[in-house]
């Protein structure tokens, strides 16, 4: 991912609501969560997710040209996939 994407999302969260960043269509990371999604997500217990608690479906889609936007390295395994 490029540091500018980074910036990019950033930038869109300034409007205050959910930054989806998608690569052709395709939305990937990091997305973006304004501040006042902090106390749903502070709430979470055990494993649930924040996908449970925020609706996607309205969220500012910020076309990026960044292909690394679609990489989503959460768990080791994912990280040996890119090596």
């Amino acid at each position: 991912m490029r540091p500018h994407t980074v910036s990019q999302v950033a930038a869109a969260l300034a409007r205050g609501q959910l930054v989806l960043p998608c690569y052709q269509g395709r939305a990937g990371h990091p997305r973006g969560l304004p501040v006042d999604c902090l106390p749903g997500l502070l709430d979470l217990r055990g494993d649930a997710g924040a996908r449970d608690i925020l609706d996607w479906n309205g969220a500012l889609r910020l076309e990026l040209d960044d292909p690394g936007v679609l990489l989503d390295i959460d768990q080791p395994e994912d990280m040996a996939k890119l090596v």
